[in-house]
């Protein structure tokens, strides 16, 4: 859950959140969709959904599918052949159970570090990730998804959402929101930088989208080889 962070040591707060983050997507994994739907007051997939009208092509590789929320809807599509890529095997035992409820094929799910991934060059056409853990976009991680996506392909990455000023969750969000990276002010888009540089570095070219959604405007990095 927690987006890309600055190259700086955390904060005490931060760190403790980072923490708190991690126990949450490993072994207190049960709760991840009830802490999402309440921090974001229920618009949490929504704003991750903002990411499906980039998705290109039908090979698709979802790097920290979570609870497969967004796994479950790029399966609806019949012609895309979706796989999700995730380290706890937590998340991908509700993933499976998710999808096992869904109509239609479902997706393949494989654990594995976004870091060194199981597939071989230029294997899929989109490369997407909501809302990701900053080591599913470091260095390595770039370079990995720059093999296995094809000449054309392009990675789609939900950097966060900034909420509206008229949002009711505006103000009792704002402070866990920023701790964690999901919500920047329009002025400082510093998470989005970051990915851009590391985008830039491994010979994409990128761009940002935002895009209305449920309360905010959600930012989206596009980057294309």
């Amino acid at each position: 859950m927690p987006a890309l962070m600055d190259k700086h040591r955390p904060s005490l707060p931060r760190f403790l959140v980072r923490w708190l983050f991690h126990r949450l997507y490993h072994e207190f994994a049960w709760t991840y969709d009830v802490v999402a739907r309440g921090v974001s007051l229920g618009h949490w997939y929504d704003w991750a959904g903002a990411s499906l009208g980039f998705v290109q092509g039908a090979r698709v590789l979802e790097l920290g599918p979570g609870t497969g929320h967004v796994l479950e809807q790029l399966a609806a599509v019949n012609s895309r052949v979706p796989v999700g890529v995730d380290d706890s095997h937590q998340m991908l035992r509700l993933a499976q159970r998710r999808l096992r409820r869904a109509p239609g094929p479902p997706a393949r799910l494989v654990r594995g570090d976004a870091a060194s991934l199981p597939f071989a060059a230029e294997s899929f056409d989109t490369v997407v990730s909501t809302f990701p853990s900053e080591y599913l976009f470091g260095d390595e991680a770039i370079r990995e998804a720059c093999r296995v996506l094809r000449d054309d392909g392009q990675v789609v990455v939900v950097v966060g959402a900034w909420l509206d000023d008229g949002s009711p969750a505006r103000w009792c969000l704002r402070w866990l929101l920023q701790i964690v990276g999901q919500a920047r002010r329009r002025e400082d888009p510093l998470l989005a930088s970051q990915l851009e540089e590391r985008l830039t570095d491994a010979g994409f070219y990128s761009r940002r989208e935002l895009i209305a959604s449920q309360d905010a405007e959600v930012l989206v990095i596009l980057g294309s080889k």
